[in-house]
């Protein structure tokens, strides 16, 4: 008898092309039936009205002049608050960082709703507004601009990869987090379209967009 390899045999893996169809289908239709848009909504919603709770059984914590906490909201930026639909597409979900940093040069990724939406609300109710993003300090000006052009202005802190942070990204989101801890922030929400931007998570409350496009551990 062979030897099992755990890996599965090829009758069990599913076409590339059939697959890259049904992303794409999920991503551009519009029903009520599972589509990419309706679960932003429903993911997004839910951390909106969390937040919207918090704010309203604490609103001391964000008027004091100096409090103890400062209550925070932590948002990954790809695919969680702008969209690189296009540049997924053009470049048919393949991944080159040449190619990626020169889509990031161009500025038009858009706005992910939802979560411009929950930005809004907690800028306007005084909760820092923090991005921690994978990319890299080099990209800070980019990236920086992308958001400001998608409409996210005034947040509190832009917080990039540095040349000695952990290369695995959920032990780099866990690091970053536990800083802004130390420096006196609450998280109250995390939101992030990935599972390593949850990692090691000290929010109150965590917030899993949907992004079945790419994997980033």
């Amino acid at each position: 008898m062979g030897q099992k390899t755990g890996r599965p045999r090829v009758a069990d893996l599913r076409n590339l092309t059939l697959v890259k169809e049904e992303l794409i289908a999920y991503h551009d239709c519009h029903c009520e039936c599972g589509c990419y848009e309706q679960d932003l909504k429903r993911a997004g919603g839910a951390a909106l009205a969390f937040l919207r709770r918090y704010v309203a059984a604490h609103p001391r914590d964000l008027s004091a002049p100096d409090p103890r906490q400062k209550p925070a909201l932590v948002l990954d930026v790809d695919e969680t608050a702008l969209s690189n639909w296009e540049y997924i597409r053009r470049t048919d979900f393949a991944f080159s960082r040449v190619e990626y940093l020169a889509w990031e040069r161009e500025m038009r990724a858009t706005a992910i709703r939802p979560t411009f939406e929950l930005f809004q609300f907690a800028k306007g109710q005084g909760v820092a507004t923090i991005f921690i993003t994978g990319r890299t300090e080099s990209e800070r000006e980019w990236t920086a601009k992308d958001l400001e052009s998608a409409g996210y202005l005034g947040w509190t802190l832009l917080v990039m990869r540095q040349a000695d942070s952990p290369k695995p990204a959920a032990e780099f989101k866990s690091a970053e987090q536990k800083k802004l801890r130390a420096q006196g922030y609450l998280i109250v929400e995390n939101v992030g379209d990935q599972a390593s931007d949850l990692a090691g998570d000290p929010a109150l409350r965590s917030f899993k967009l949907p992004n079945p496009f790419y994997l980033v551990r």
